[in-house]
């Protein structure tokens, strides 16, 4: 087995971290030292595939704190998971990115298979995926693989082969043990983990579901987009939402000057699809059932002009906002 450790300033990997640390808590639902973990196979089958390579990262005060543990023979396998199981002593709680679904298995059924105890048993766990699915939309995210995120927060363009690519060289290295071969492979390993580090500040979107958004101010862009400044505990940069520092830039695009202001409580109206718009329940009842129709959550609004006075009322906007996030989130991603 090869140990390979690296420390890595916040400032290349997660800026905003001295902001995030004292929220994280309040973000995930975990208190203590997260690691975020990354693992490498030969394939997907836990029974037929093997883990050769597993990269940690500690965060520490004022850096990540990297372990790649990697198996230089198939022999190696239960070393690295063992050392791997040491690591997290030192852990209260784990992130990784579509863990739940195939690393945090993978390494069970490995582990066991050894004769080890499960590292991961009774250890809580943040899927950075499965919280991302809430924003899929939000994001303008046609599809939520990691690298896609990542280019969304104008990360570095990869260099290492991907993880399908490292198979091939991983079974090239145990015939070669070309040093070369090992460093794409831990390569590719940490650049997982330099990006899951970087998404990790996107666990700022949880306090939009949260705590709502507090307009700081509205403001016309062009002809037809309007722009709504918001206040964010810290900042971030991603696709449709502009983060920068404490403010959060969100642009809605208008029809005619309008806006659709949405109600939460659908249940009480009725969609009138003649006139897209809803009415009260009390009112539509009276109207012929041909006419209207339920309203949903999606269709739950009415139309409204964005004047002046609604540019400089902060409360109107607090209320625009409110309606409008929960279905921006509810929403699937459209082209």
């Amino acid at each position: 087995m090869i140990h390979f450790t690296n420390s890595i300033a916040f400032d290349e990997v997660l800026p905003e971290y001295r902001a995030l640390l004292p929220r994280l808590s309040e973000l995930t639902g975990c208190d203590g030292i997260p690691l975020l973990y990354d693992i490498e196979t030969t394939g997907l089958s836990h029974q037929n595939s093997f883990v050769y390579l597993i990269g940690a990262g500690l965060l520490r005060e004022d850096h990540l704190e990297i372990h790649e543990l990697f198996a230089e023979s198939p022999a190696d396998e239960p070393e690295i998971l063992e050392v791997f199981r040491l690591l997290l002593t030192e852990a209260d709680y784990t992130i990784q990115y579509n863990g739940s679904s195939f690393d945090q298995p993978f390494l069970k059924d490995r582990s066991l298979f050894f004769g080890i105890p499960d590292p991961l048993e009774n250890l809580p766990s943040l899927d950075l995926y499965r919280v991302l699915k809430e924003y899929r939309n939000l994001l303008g995210l046609s599809t939520l693989k990691q690298k896609a995120v990542e280019q969304r927060l104008d990360m570095p363009k990869r260099v290492y082969p991907d993880g399908k690519a490292g198979i091939r060289l991983y079974f090239r290295y145990l015939k070669e043990k070309n040093p070369e071969i090992l460093q794409l492979l831990t390569g590719h390993n940490e650049e997982d983990l330099r990006g899951l580090c970087r998404i990790t500040a996107l666990l700022a979107l949880e306090q939009i579901k949260s705590r709502g958004l507090a307009p700081l101010k509205a403001e016309r862009l062009d002809r037809e987009p309007i722009c709504f400044t918001c206040h964010l505990e810290f900042g971030l940069e991603v696709y449709h939402l502009t983060f920068n520092e404490n403010t959060l830039l969100l642009t809605c695009r208008m029809k005619d000057g309008r806006l659709k202001r949405y109600y939460s409580d659908h249940k009480n109206y009725d969609f009138i699809p003649s006139e897209d718009t809803v009415i009260p329940k009390a009112i539509s009842q009276f109207m012929d059932k041909s006419l209207r129709t339920p309203a949903k959550p999606e269709n739950c609004y009415v139309w409204f002009e964005v004047n002046e006075s609604f540019l400089f009322d902060p409360e109107e906007q607090r209320k625009y906002l409110t309606g409008l996030i929960p279905v921006l989130l509810r929403q699937k991603h459209t082209q």
